[in-house]
């Protein structure tokens, strides 16, 4: 249990570190540029501000711009403090605020890399009250499931409504007042006309002569 709970009070640590670190560069940043105008100081100001608004709100994106600009200002620090070695080591106002940034950059540098390495601020956006979606994205399973269809039986129907397989429709139509006729009638008719037009012969006057 010990060993559960040890990696996120390690991470929590670790991100109060990257906090102090953050307010540090902001602080430097603002006495250099307000203060001092030195525009060297604009590049130790944004990591501050990166810093901060990445760590409160838990914003990925300005979380990476911090570990970026922390490792460019650890490397700014870096070479003006030996610049200051070399050319002017008599400079105190120099030394006292190169030191102090690179102090505080090199750190965030560090921490913010192990932790992006680690995967430990994967998936962390800006969401706050007021940025919150109004609608979950994906409903609850079930929530919107969709009524079955009824199926419609297109056969047709007779007069009394039951669906009528059979029927075939008839052409030519007939006409008003007659009947539809049927192959079994067309038949029928055909057999009484062959009987009334068939011949017989001899014809019966001739056999009684």
């Amino acid at each position: 249990m010990g060993g559960a709970g040890a990696t996120p009070l390690k991470a929590e640590r670790t991100e109060g570190v990257l906090q102090v670190c953050a307010l540090a560069c902001f602080v430097i940043g603002v006495v250099m540029c307000a203060v001092l105008k030195d525009w060297l100081g604009l590049l130790t100001l944004l990591t501050g501000c990166a810093g901060v608004l990445g760590l409160a709100f838990k914003w990925l994106r300005a979380l990476r711009a911090f570990t970026l600009l922390a490792w460019l200002t650890t490397a700014l620090a870096i070479v003006q403090l030996a610049l200051l070695a070399a050319c002017t080591p008599d400079d105190i106002a120099g030394w006292a605020l190169w030191l102090p940034t690179c102090i505080a950059a090199l750190p965030a540098a560090l921490l913010s890399s192990t932790l992006h390495i680690l995967k430990y601020w994967r998936g962390s956006p800006l969401v706050t009250e007021f940025t919150s979606p109004l609608v979950n994205s994906q409903p609850p399973a079930g929530a919107w499931d969709p009524a079955p269809m009824p199926r419609v039986n297109l056969a047709p129907r007779t007069k009394g409504g039951t669906p009528s397989h059979e029927s075939k429709p008839v052409w030519p139509p007939p006409s008003e007042g007659t009947a539809a006729h049927t192959p079994g009638a067309d038949m029928e008719a055909g057999a009484t006309n062959a009987a009334k037009d068939s011949v017989v012969w001899p014809p019966p006057g001739g056999a009684s002569r």
